[in-house]
C-alpha cells in the first residue's frame, strides 16, 4: 500500500469479513461473493 500510495485496500477470502485499521490505512476483508455481488458498472 505505501508502495501505491493507498489508504485503502481489499483483501477477498471465502468467508472471513473484518476491517482492519492500521495508523491511517484500512484494510476490508470481504467474502468474494459479497465483493462480487456489491459490484455495479
Amino acid at each position: 500500500m505505501d508502495a501505491l500510495k493507498l489508504k485503502e485496500g481489499i483483501i477477498l477470502t471465502f468467508e472471513q469479513a473484518e476491517e482492519i485499521e492500521i495508523g491511517d490505512k484500512k484494510i476490508k476483508i470481504l467474502p468474494a461473493y459479497r465483493w462480487i455481488l456489491r459490484r455495479k458498472d
